[in-house]
Parts: structure tokens; C-alpha cells; sequence
């Protein structure tokens, strides 16, 4: 049998090798696994590019790779064959059964500091041997490095030399690049004539690196980000990384990745022995101190040697590596780089279940990208919870992660391992960043930080705690003191040496702020900084939202606590998270990812009339955006938001259904979860924001002025109760449904109706007052229950796959609510006990997701309901990496 194998090139080839299966491909070649007819053996077949071969002369490809076939090592895979069949250029080497040390790394990170040691050691002694036979690899990656027993073999020795000669220097007709960004040295990145044996001693300690750190030395978004730092930047010291290195093994990577060849080990022999502490560096051995001035002058040497045609070369290569990255980019530029991540059509980043913490993260050394992430999938109708996606961003494949429906805020452990998100039910949880068992670790989180000493740090209406590594019970480092002002603590950003934390505060009197947490010394200090979502970047930026939807950028001391210069803006306008911020991510290195804002860019909706066998007729149709219907107890007039460009704008319209007359009602874009009064003479409606949110009321014709019904911060959501019961409120970060006298409402105290960790919505008094319907997400997607005013009592689940939006009926015997786009009611029954009766699904119409958008008539009669062609908004999704925004400022020159 044959798999994925081309006809042509399996009958090309029928008379020496059987081709059975592809094993891979990779930027050269595409590798069948085959039988060797005449050997009777297993063989490993490449077969290079078609795009490849087109520009190359086969007969001087096939003279140049015979070279390399006299090459015998215990550590260098032989080549059995090579040639030409049907215009197809192919080489032949063994097939080994085991695994890529890149395969090995994917798996494990990092090696033991031994092992590590010991490949490199037999890897280098290979290419000694070859240098000494005068063939050089030019393409030392871990992929090429194959393990059989532990023991490596290097692969396609000598393939890239050959490739390159028989193209006579005319690579950039075939597109491809030679050579694996991470690990070209930077004679390659510069396109220099002349590539000795030390360009593959900087590749090996590249390698090198990455077995012992977990990435190699130079990391970015995209090629041309790599080869930049390749050619200008100073890989960081491995001890820094990994301070179990022995200093010998250290001083040994740093002299084979020196910027200049001539600082290099004189042969891949004397890297072999300095990394067995034997023989001598080039230069005096050098402390970390020493080293970090030497590696600013040797930037300095290597910066002004790059000549001319250098510097072009770069760009050259930077247009030729950028074809197989995985983002588009705009083109290399001295400032920032912005560039557009890819991901499947039907794959959105979306805010978690909590929509006050963001919605992605990127592990330290911004390689590996985490976001909570809409699937665009539905079962039965019903769309699937939000879960977690990573992606790597050299690899353009996106890997869900199971266990982790309804995540939100995740955060990477500071080896890139794991991944802590707060669950829908406010669980604090963790996951391998690789796939694997999700783990829940404790409860009551609000959101949650991983300091860089391995502590999970999170927020309670308690305070701030920390659970160690060795999970025993949680300590309360910060507590809430609402004697010093503080109400709650919450969106949490631990700084490196975990002793401080960024914080998002809200005070008694509601206002909402960052402040800094000391940890160790259990308080808030009396700083306040800009923004409501701010991340520190090292050394000394603060990120935040200079304005409701602006990400912007500042120099930050944490050491005083102070900002210092003029901000400057990255990216506008950012996805709004609720209660203030913006989403975005940003790396330790300061790669940072945002999510472009698309709420202000609604598109319209109609008003339409159904009736209960689904008939309909249009009642509004004018190319303004209605939103959240709600009839007046009498059936005459229709409440209605218009013009709703976000979910918390829009003025508030009365609709008379007889003559379609319309009346403003609230003027300043800043009404919505509107309901009317008992009787039907007021409308109430809420205004302002998280920090400023108030309840509202005004005669529904005009007649009257607004008037204040409760000026509380932190509500979200308020129905009036009948006169001697109950009315509700809902709060907005703890989503929790309370209870206050309708008698009193502004003064009393209020009574906890509904609370938890997951989030409750949505709540709607029945006619008489006795009963309260909501939406709550505590088993990871929306559902609707039920229960008895004022409690306690049985919790009653309404929906069984999936509801949203409760709604009464006039009498107050059907519930109805929405199921994706179906419309299903509940019929309720109170004898002998709460209970629902049936459940019926009524008519499918395509109800706008973001709203309360259906309202029943009276007698069952039918709904009105707003619904749009269009229900998501008119600009196209959109994720974001900037790169390089650091050189927007000046040069701090020393600043602390």
C-alpha cells in the first residue's frame, strides 16, 4: 500500500525503491518512507521541492551531493544514493526507527544538563570530522540530529552545500531559504560569500541552548524578527536561565555563539573539550560581568563591519524567510512591527465566561500564545463553550486544550509548562500547556497571576493569595480593608521577584483604579497608576488603556512606584473588556498581541412581529440598530434601545404598536437593561459603567424628569419588585443576584439571592413576584433555572441543552428563552410544588447574541423580537503581534 505518495514518482522510481508511505516534509524536501528492492532494507527517500529542482541542474546537483557520500562516522547518517528520475532530484539514506531531538524537546523542554552535554559532544565530533573532510553542514538544527538508543546521527550532511552550488547562487528564484532561523549564524543571516566550519559551531551551541534552557538563543514573532536579533543582539547567558549549568558548560555556549566567527572555537573539537571543562577558551575566562561588556562591544564590532551590501543582504534574507513564517507582516522597519495572526476560519479570540479578565497570554519568552477561544462549532443548535487554544507562533497549527471549557485569564507558569485560567465556576485550574488533564486547584477566583517563583498567585473579595508549589493551603498576602477605603481587589499582574503586584482596586465609594501591591508587606501602597488592565513589561514600561479603548505605553519604576515621560500609544481601538481595560497579552521580551475592537461597528436590526406559527411582519426597518424590546404591561407601547452601537450605549425609545409613532426617551447614548414599572406608568434603566452605574426611572410618555432610584456602584442589572416584596439587582464582577425592599430600595440593605462562583444574568421577576427566572453559566455554557422569592429553596433548571434571556408570559405560566437561534418555552407549574410541566420549542428566527431581544405578547398571541441579517460585527475578526514597539521612546540613558 501506498500512502500519499504521487503516481508519477512511485512509477519514477518502481524499478530500484517501493515507496510505502510520506513520512514528512520539511523546507527542502519531502521524505517517503521505501524498500530498497535490491538490499531488501528500509530506507529513508527525500525527494526535494518541485519548485526546488525547477533551478537547479540535476547533473550538477548529483555531482555536488556525491561528495558527501564518502563521509564515514559513527554520528553522521551515510548516503546511500542519489539521481534523477523523471525530473524528480532525490538522495537516499537509512531509515532510522526512533525519533528528531526536535521531537524530544517538543516533549520535554530541556534535557538533563549530562545528556544535553553528551549529544553535543558526539555531534561534534561528527562535523569535525567532516570539516577535516572539508564539507560543511549548514543547516545544524534539532530536527536534522536523529536519535537511535540515545546515540545521535546527523542528517543531510552536506545537502544544503549542494543545494546551494547547483543553484549557482541563484536561491532567491526558488523561494526557499537554507538554513532554520534559530540556529543561522550570523555570517549566514548576512548573506556572506565565504561560510566556514564555524557557522556550524555556532548552530551546534545554538542547539545547545535550547537543550538547556527550553528555546534557543534568539527568539522573536517572525523570521525577520529572529535574524535581526541574530545579527544585533547578545544572547542572554545560559546561568541566567538555568543557574544548575556548570559555569565551564556556560563560558562554552557563550564562545560558540559569539557574533564573529573569529571568536568562535577554532574547530568543533575544541567546543567538544571545553564542554568536558578540558583545554582553554580563546580568551581569559571571563565572569558574567565581563561578559555581558564584551558582548556590548562585540555588537559594537559586528554593527560597524556589516558593510553596505551586508545591511541589504539582511533585507534580502528578511523577504526571503518571511514567506514561511506564520503571520503576515508589513515590511521590516526600524519601529514597530505589527503583524496579522493567522487562524482558522471558523476560530475566533473571544472573552472568557468572566469578561473582566483578558482573554490570552503568552508564555515568557513570547513564542507560545494562549487565548480563550470561540470554536464556531454548535451541538443541536446550541453553540459550544468558550475553551483554550495555543499556538506556537513558528508553527501555524492551533491545538485546543481539553478540560478547559468556559475558561477565561489564563497564565503561563514561568518554564512555559502549564497554564492556570480561572474555570466558569470560578475554579482556579491548570493545564499542560501541551494537552493533557486539567486540574482544579482551589476556589472563589476572581482572577490570578504566575510569579516568576512558581507561586500561582489570585484574588479573592477577600484580598490577594498566593498558593506555593508544594499546593498546601493558600496564604492571604493583601487583605481587603475597607477601613483604609479598599472594597475589592481584583485583575492581578505579579512582578518579577513576586514581592510586588500591579492590582486593579475598587475603593468604597466605587471608583476603580491600579494601584501596587506589596506583598510582603500585606498593603496596598498609596501610588496610582493609569489604566484598569496595567502589565508590567521589564525593565521599566507600563501597558495600560489611556482611553476607553487606546493600549498605550509608559515608562515605569517599580521599585518608586512611578511613572515617568510621556505615554505613547500602540494600538487603537482595542477590544473593551467589562469594567474597564482592554485585552491584550504581552511577553517578559515584550511581544504583545491585541484584540482589535469591533463593538462600535454593529450592524442594523429590525423590529418584527411574529406570530406563533412563525409568521411575521416587520414593524421597524430603517437601517437604525433596535435592541432589547420590552412590551408595557398593558401590550400598547414598546420599550426599545436604538442606535446600540456596544453593549451599554443607545438611548431608550417608546414605540405606540397602534400607530407606530415613535418617542425619545433618554438623550446622551448611555441607556440599556431598560424594564418597566409594575403598574406601567415609569420605565427604569441603568446608566454609567462598573465605577459609576446607577439606576435610573422616568415617566414612560415624558411627562416627568429622571430621577435617581439607587446611585450604587457595581450594579449592573435592577427589576422592580411588587410593592411589600422584593426587587432584584445584579452586581457586575461577581455576577451575583441580590434582593432589597422594594419599600426601600435606596436605603436598605441588601439580601444575597443567587451567588457563586459562576456568573448569574439576566434575571426577571415573574408577573406576581414570586418567582425569579436567570441565566447562569455554572456548568460551563448558559442555562436557564428558576427559583422562589425570597428563598430559600429548590434551584428549578428550566433549560436542558442551552438557554438564554428568560422571559414571562403575561400570566406568568410560560417562561420563555432562547436556544442558539430557536425560541422554546417552559410551561410552568406551582402544584404541589415549583416545577416545570413541558418544554416546547416554538420557532426558529435569527435573534441577535448580544441583547434581550424577544418580548412575549400578551393572550400567547406572539413576540416581537429584534433580529439582523447580520449578527456578529461588520469588521472581520482581528488578532494582532506588535514587535518593537520599544523604540517609540528615547533611550532611558541610564534611568532606574
Amino acid at each position: 500500500m501506498t500512502t500519499g505518495v504521487p503516481d508519477r514518482l512511485r512509477e519514477a522510481l518502481s524499478d530500484r525503491y517501493r515507496l510505502e508511505r510520506e513520512l514528512g516534509q520539511g523546507g527542502m524536501a519531502t521524505v517517503y518512507l521505501a524498500e530498497d528492492l535490491k538490499h531488501k532494507r528500509h530506507v529513508a527517500l527525500k525527494v526535494l521541492k518541485p519548485e526546488l529542482a525547477a533551478v537547479l541542474g540535476a547533473e550538477r546537483f548529483v555531482q555536488e551531493i556525491t561528495t558527501t557520500a564518502a563521509l564515514q562516522h559513527p554520528h553522521i547518517l551515510p548516503l546511500f544514493d542519489s539521481g534523477t528520475a523523471d525530473g524528480f532530484l532525490f538522495y537516499v539514506m537509512p531509515f532510522i526507527d526512533g525519533e528528531t531531538l526536535r521531537s524530544k524537546l517538543d516533549r520535554e523542554t530541556q534535557l538533563g544538563i549530562e545528556e544535553a552535554v553528551k549529544i553535543t559532544t558526539e555531534v561534534g565530533e561528527a562535523l569535525h570530522y567532516a570539516h577535516e573532510h572539508g564539507v560543511i553542514h549548514r543547516d545544524i538544527k534539532p530536527e536534522n540530529i536523529l536519535l537511535q538508543g540515545g546515540r545521535p546521527m546527523v542528517a543531510d550532511f552536506g545537502i544544503a552545500l549542494a543545494v546551494s552550488a547547483a543553484a549557482g547562487g541563484r536561491m532567491t528564484e526558488t523561494g526557499l531559504s537554507l538554513g532554520t532561523p534559530h540556529y543561522m549564524s550570523p555570517e549566514q543571516a548576512t548573506a556572506e560569500r565565504e561560510i566556514t566550519g564555524r557557522s556550524d559551531i555556532y548552530s551546534l551551541g545554538c542547539v545547545l541552548y535550547e537543550m538547556l534552557t527550553g528555546n534557543p538563543p534568539h527568539t522573536g514573532a517572525s523570521a525577520q524578527q529572529i535574524i535581526m536579533k541574530i545579527v544585533t543582539e547578545e544572547a542572554a547567558p545560559v546561568t541566567k536561565l538555568r543557574k544548575a549549568v556548570p559555569e565551564y558548560v556556560a563560558e562554552a555556549v557563550a564562545q560558540a555563539v559569539e557574533k564573529l566567527p573569529a571568536d568562535r572555537f577554532e574547530s568543533a573539537k575544541a567546543f567538544a573539550d571545553a564542554l568536558a571543562g578540558q583545554g582553554t577558551a580563546a580568551g581569559p575566562r571571563r565572569t558574567r560581568t565581563q561578559s555581558s561588556v564584551a558582548g556590548a562591544h562585540s555588537r559594537s564590532i559586528t554593527l560597524s563591519a556589516l558593510s553596505a551590501f551586508a545591511v541589504l543582504s539582511v533585507l534580502l534574507a528578511l523577504s526571503v524567510l518571511a514567506a514561511w513564517g506564520w503571520l503576515r507582516s508589513d515590511p521590516p522597519s526600524a519601529g514597530p512591527v505589527r503583524l496579522t495572526v493567522e487562524l482558522p476560519d471558523s476560530l475566533e479570540v473571544r472573552g472568557g465566561q468572566l469578561a473582566f479578565l483578558p482573554s490570552m497570554a503568552f508564555s515568557r519568552d513570547g513564542s507560545l500564545l494562549a487565548f480563550v477561544g470561540d470554536p464556531g462549532r454548535t451541538a443541536g443548535g446550541v453553540a459550544l463553550p468558550q475553551r483554550l487554544f495555543v499556538r506556537r507562533l513558528a508553527d501555524p497549527e492551533v491545538r485546543e486544550l481539553a478540560g478547559t471549557l468556559g475558561a477565561s485569564g489564563p497564565a503561563f507558569s514561568p518554564d512555559g509548562e502549564w497554564i492556570a485560567f480561572v474555570g466558569a465556576d470560578r475554579t482556579l485550574r491548570r493545564v499542560p500547556a501541551a494537552g493533557g488533564t486539567a486540574q482544579v486547584l482551589i476556589d472563589s477566583v476572581t482572577s490570578l497571576s504566575w510569579g516568576d517563583d512558581g507561586g500561582l498567585y489570585f484574588t479573592r473579595p477577600s484580598g490577594v493569595w498566593v498558593l506555593g508549589t508544594d499546593g498546601a493551603v493558600p496564604e492571604l498576602l493583601v487583605a481587603v480593608d475597607s477601613s483604609a477605603g479598599v472594597f475589592a481587589l481584583s485583575f492581578l499582574d505579579v512582578l518579577p521577584g513576586s514581592r510586588t503586584a500591579l492590582a486593579r482596586v475598587r475603593d468604597v465609594s466605587g471608583t476603580l483604579y491600579t494601584a501596587i501591591a506589596d506583598l510582603g508587606a500585606g498593603r496596598l501602597r498609596a501610588e496610582r497608576l493609569p489604566g484598569l488592565s496595567a502589565r508590567f513589561v521589564p525593565p521599566g514600561w507600563l501597558l495600560f488603556e489611556s482611553d476607553q479603548s487606546i493600549l498605550s505605553a509608559i515608562r515605569f519604576s517599580p521599585r518608586t512606584g512611578r511613572t515617568e515621560g510621556s505615554a505613547v500609544r500602540l494600538a487603537e481601538p482595542v477590544e473593551r473588556l467589562q469594567n474597564g481595560g482592554v485585552d491584550f497579552a504581552v511577553a517578559a521580551n515584550g511581544t504583545l498581541a491585541v484584540r482589535w475592537s469591533r463593538g462600535t461597528r454593529l450592524g442594523p436590526t429590525r423590529l418584527v412581529q411574529i406570530d406563533p406559527r412563525g409568521g411575521s411582519r416587520i414593524l421597524r426597518d430603517d437601517g437604525r440598530r433596535y435592541d432589547q424590546p420590552r412590551l408595557s404591561p398593558d401590550g400598547r407601547q414598546l420599550l426599545v434601545r436604538v442606535d446600540a452601537a456596544a453593549f451599554n450605549t443607545g438611548d431608550l425609545w417608546v414605540i405606540e404598536l397602534a400607530s407606530g409613532a415613535m418617542t425619545r426617551l433618554t438623550t446622551g447614548n448611555n441607556s440599556y437593561r431598560a424594564s418597566w414599572s409594575r403598574d406601567g406608568s415609569r420605565v427604569f434603566y441603568m446608566t454609567g459603567n462598573a465605577s459609576t452605574s446607577r439606576v435610573m426611572t422616568k415617566p414612560w410618555d415624558g411627562s416627568g424628569a429622571d430621577s435617581v432610584v439607587l446611585d450604587r456602584t457595581g450594579i449592573a442589572e435592577f427589576a422592580e419588585g411588587p410593592v411589600g416584596g422584593w426587587s432584584l439587582l445584579r452586581t457586575y464582577e461577581q455576577r451575583d443576584i441580590l434582593l432589597v425592599p422594594t419599600d426601600s430600595i435606596a436605603a436598605a440593605e441588601t439580601r444575597a439571592f443567587v451567588t457563586g462562583p459562576s456568573n448569574e444574568t439576566d434575571a426577571t421577576l415573574s408577573p406576581s413576584g414570586r418567582l425569579v427566572a436567570y441565566q447562569s453559566d455554572e456548568t460551563g455554557r448558559g442555562e436557564v433555572y428558576l427559583r422562589s422569592v425570597p428563598g430559600p429553596g429548590s434551584r428549578i433548571p428550566v433549560s436542558t441543552a442551552g438557554g438564554l434571556h428568560p422571559n414571562w408570559s403575561r400570566d406568568g405560566r410560560i417562561l420563555y428563552f432562547r436556544n442558539g437561534t430557536m425560541l422554546m418555552a417552559a410551561t410552568i407549574g406551582q402544584i404541589p410544588a415549583l416545577a416545570v410541566v413541558r418544554r416546547d420549542s416554538l420557532l426558529s428566527a435569527d435573534f441577535l447574541e448580544d441583547g434581550l431581544n424577544v418580548t412575549a405578547l400578551p393572550d400567547q398571541r406572539g413576540f416581537i423580537a429584534a433580529v439582523g441579517a447580520e449578527r456578529r460585527a461588520l469588521v472581520p475578526f482581528r488578532l494582532d503581534v506588535i514587535t518593537n514597539w520599544q523604540s517609540l521612546f528615547e533611550p532611558s540613558r541610564g534611568r532606574r
